[in-house]
């Protein structure tokens, strides 16, 4: 009998619902690339698209090093975490000791010599007593050295996962740090966000063609599919194709978004568990909009979206007409253009334009949207966690980084009670 939790396993790694994706064959792949090359491999895709899980199947905990980029701040705390990881101290502690020996010799005389004549006695006493002597000296070890000495050592495959959190500076000193002992055998593995890859790294990895990529595509309606109607047989129930098709358009092609509304149209239905009793059918309870919306409210921190939605304080707000009634400034109109929008994450500044001509009475001048478009950017990189878009000023291109963000665009709410006045 199997678990929901088990079943459905939004953000961890699935068992009854993993998809391997044999067209693609990217297991085959990935273990091909570990066999034969000695050079990085990269594992490059969408956030959420699935990377991290393929990995993990192929490299499970115990058999690599797995290195988390979100928690990389320095080169010096990267080599620490691997020297961590691997349980070698960074530095080491000699000790020496010597003992000395000192002998100490008295001697006594006793005797009775009456007019000069008669007999004495000596009597000679000895002592020895012995001292030791300690020094210690430590070593600091050199990390580098030492660690990649050891990740060779041990034959384990050095995983740094999210690598694109990384900066760019320390990005660059990793790929130094790590390519001659590539070249001398050392398996690593980097999971990131292409364009997320600063160029100085990229173009570290790429000197000689030490670099082998395997882009994760797209997950397609079909494959989607498989996770719902796979993790439904499972937990003996079912869904109508109509119902399963209907999350597939509204995942924006994450499994991961997928799996979280396979286990939440379960949960709706009490389904915690194996159905052993009468064949269930599982179904939007109160209709669509009502399930994805409240669905919503938990797929990405509201305040994150609250923040780019309120843009920088200022004095200066803009107020621009709707054709549909009512006012908003730019960088709610921005929100509204891509909460209508169809198309998928790169935002190409043509379909953004489109957008805006649409939903706006007198449309932003270019200058206006890019300085919009650059400040939520800003935003986005000051909170916590992964920001959830990234504009690339020089593509002008907006990048909806995580799905989940997409997902909320559409479907949260666009409360304007945090408006200045």
């Amino acid at each position: 009998m199997a678990e929901l939790r088990d079943v459905f396993v939004p953000g961890g790694m699935p068992s009854y619902t993993y998809q391997d994706r044999s067209s693609l064959d990217l297991e085959g792949n990935l273990q091909s690339a570990l066999r034969r090359l000695r050079k990085f491999i990269s594992v490059a895709g969408p956030t959420k698209c699935g990377k991290t899980v393929l990995v993990r199947k192929i490299i499970p905990k115990d058999k690599g090093i797995w290195i988390e980029g979100g928690q990389v701040s320095s080169i010096s705390d990267f080599w620490g975490q691997v020297l961590t990881n691997l349980e070698v101290p960074s530095a080491i502690t000699l000790a020496s000791s010597k003992s000395v020996d000192s002998a100490f010799e008295t001697e006594d005389v006793a005797g009775f010599k009456p007019g000069g004549i008669g007999a004495e006695t000596k009597n000679k006493q000895s002592d020895k007593t012995s001292l030791t002597q300690s020094k210690s000296r430590a070593f600091e070890s050199s990390p580098p050295n030492t660690a990649v000495e050891a990740l060779i050592t041990s034959k384990k495959t050095l995983v740094i996962d999210d690598f694109h959190y990384i900066d760019q500076a320390t990005q660059q000193s990793v790929v130094r740090g790590l390519k001659q002992a590539v070249f001398d055998g050392l398996q690593v593995v980097l999971i990131l966000i292409p364009h997320r890859m600063h160029q100085a790294a990229k173009a570290e990895m790429d000197v000689d063609g030490r670099t082998h990529t395997i882009e994760i595509p797209e997950w397609q309606p079909n494959e989607l599919f498989a996770i719902a109607d796979t993790g439904f047989r499972v937990l003996g129930v079912r869904a109508h194709a109509n119902t399963i098709t209907t999350m597939v358009d509204e995942c924006f092609k994450s499994p991961h978004l997928m799996q979280d509304f396979c286990s939440q149209l379960c949960d709706d239905s009490r389904v915690y568990e194996t159905n052993t009793g009468p064949l269930k059918t599982l179904t939007f309870l109160k209709g669509e909009a009502e399930f994805f919306t409240r669905h919503a409210k938990n797929a990405v921190n509201p305040e994150t979206f609250r923040a780019i939605q309120k843009g920088p304080d200022r004095t200066n707000r803009l107020e621009r007409k709707l054709k549909g009634g009512g006012t908003c400034d730019t960088y709610e109109a921005v929100l509204i253009a891509l909460k209508n929008l169809d198309v998928m994450s790169p935002v190409k500044w043509a379909d953004l334009r489109k957008g805006l001509q649409e939903i706006l009475v007198d449309e932003p001048q270019q200058h206006e949207i890019t300085r919009v478009l650059e400040k939520m950017d800003e935003i986005a990189k000051s909170r916590q966690g992964e920001p959830v878009i990234d504009y690339v000023k020089e593509e002008r291109e907006l990048h909806l980084v995580d799905p989940f963000f997409r997902f909320y665009v559409r479907w949260g709410s666009m409360d304007h009670s945090n408006r200045p006045n």
